[in-house]
């Protein structure tokens, strides 16, 4: 299902993690799903992906508060999220997040994401993982709506123009 490298360090003593990464090239996506069944446990039932992608990830910290941090390249993959958003095959998509997980249900960090050349940013403030309690930020550069019908489900019948700057604030249960 492509290239997949990895390599720890563990300090046995400490109970610490010095550093777990996991680096994937070329990683036909379909086959993570069928090789690790419990992976498609912790996405959203309605996210779709088909094709390759390629993954650095990496944990650092002891279980307590662990460090979690990744790079994906998304560009040859195909992804859909319900009826809401679809991304079609060798359309640029990057994911990049650091996160701290903190006794095993508080995550907190942040990510961003690359699309064409729009860059959302966002900010998680200690989602509880058990419950869904959390507060999610998001704030887009300005940029160009040309196109954007192709990607957003909904207005696929329409022509988009102009020029958005987007910041969205959600807070409570973010299931």
């Amino acid at each position: 299902f492509g290239r997949l490298d990895g390599r720890s360090l563990f300090n046995v003593e400490t109970g610490e993690i010095g550093e777990v990464r996991l680096t994937g090239r070329k990683i036909v996506l379909e086959e993570l799903i069928r090789n690790f069944p419990k992976l498609s446990e912790a996405l959203p039932v309605e996210l779709g992906f088909s094709g390759l992608s390629d993954f650095d990830l990496s944990l650092r910290g002891t279980l307590e508060y662990l460090g979690l941090h990744g790079n994906c390249n998304f560009t040859p993959a195909v992804l859909t999220f319900g009826q809401i958003f679809s991304k079609p095959k060798d359309f640029p998509f990057g994911v990049h997040f650091d996160f701290l997980l903190k006794k095993g249900n508080l995550l907190r960090g942040d990510f961003s994401l690359r699309i064409r050349q729009t860059t959302v940013k966002g900010s998680l403030v200690d989602l509880d993982l058990k419950t869904g309690e959390g507060e999610l930020t998001l704030i887009t550069n300005k940029f160009d709506l040309e196109g954007w019908n192709q990607l957003v489900i909904p207005f696929s019948g329409c022509t988009l123009q102009g020029a958005a700057k987007i910041l969205v604030n959600w807070k409570g249960n973010l299931t």
